[in-house]
Formats: structure tokens, C-alpha cells, sequence
């Protein structure tokens, strides 16, 4: 699994570099999502699967599609929160504060079949970068622009490969 940027990402303190740069439900760009143990309310995935209820992308997953020839669209990724630093650097368990509402980073993201009906190479390109899902610890409100606190805890599952560095930053 290949990562996006360099493993040392804020935590703690909010940061004016870690905010909710866009939030999506089923894949449209609106101003806030409402979250509860299902997902995001009104969402074409809402309710389905807990582990999986949100998903969390990174701007760097679409800075490597253009970089590779291949424009897309906000939301494209099928995320529902887009933000500015790269979840895989974060071990599984992560919780991330995002406005009023906690998630905890459940499972890697997985490349689906509608990502080829933009580009055949889009699969391949962005395995192990499209997306990270979580579930949701505390419900609330996320809009474009709240702030985003990343909280390294002990109840860490699987962890990526830098988890030793991010340590070293708490």
C-alpha cells in the first residue's frame, strides 16, 4: 500500500490545515451531512454496513488522478468528507473529530467498479489511497470549513505502516 504524503500529520490541537474541506451525501457537495450510528443521513449507503457507515478522502488521492491525466469531479471518490491530510497515514481505531460529530477509522477503503466508469486506469491508480471508511462514535453535524482533530487512541486495530511515526508526533 502506497501513501500519499509524509507520515507526520497534526494531532491534538485543531490546525487551520486540518478542516472539513467538503462534505458529500451520495456523492453531491452539500453545505453539512448529519451523522448517526447508520452514516450520513439521506446517503445512498445509509444504514448498510456500521464499519463502513463513513467515508473520509483525501484532496491527494484526486492531486494523484490529475497528475496522471485524469480530471475528476468533486465528490467523485464517493466520499462523504473530504479533507486535507491522508487517512491511511492514520492507524485503524484513529477517532477523528470532525465538527460535532467523533468517527473512528474502521476499515481501508475499497476500489468499486463505478471508478472505472471514469477512467479504466482510476482502480489501479488509487489502490490503497481512494478512501478510509469509519464508523461513527459520536453523531452530529459536520459542515464544509469545521475543524478536524485527529485523536490517536489505544484502541488502535490494524495500523498502516507509519503508525510508529505518527506516534513520535503525539
Amino acid at each position: 500500500m502506497s501513501h500519499l504524503q509524509p507520515a507526520r500529520i497534526p494531532t491534538g490541537e485543531e490546525t487551520t490545515h486540518n478542516r472539513c474541506l467538503a462534505v458529500y451525501r451520495s456523492g453531491i457537495g452539500v453545505p453539512a451531512i448529519e451523522l448517526d450510528a447508520g452514516g450520513v443521513i439521506g446517503d445512498k449507503h445509509y444504514g448498510k454496513d456500521p464499519l463502513r457507515a463513513v467515508m473520509l478522502a483525501s484532496t491527494l488521492a484526486y492531486d494523484k488522478a490529475a497528475q496522471n491525466g485524469i480530471a475528476l469531479a468533486a465528490g467523485a471518490l464517493e466520499e462523504n468528507i473530504l479533507v486535507p491530510f491522508d487517512p491511511y497515514s492514520l492507524p485503524l481505531g484513529t477517532r477523528i473529530h470532525l465538527g460535532e460529530a467523533v468517527v473512528e477509522l474502521a476499515q481501508y477503503g475499497t476500489i468499486c467498479r463505478s471508478l472505472t466508469r471514469i477512467d479504466s486506469k482510476l482502480p489501479k491508480l488509487l489502490k490503497g489511497e481512494r478512501g478510509i471508511f469509519a464508523r461513527v462514535i459520536r453523531p452530529g453535524t459536520v459542515r464544509e470549513g469545521d475543524p478536524v482533530r485527529i485523536e490517536l487512541t489505544g484502541n488502535t486495530g490494524v495500523s498502516s505502516p507509519v503508525q510508529s511515526d505518527l506516534k513520535e508526533t503525539v
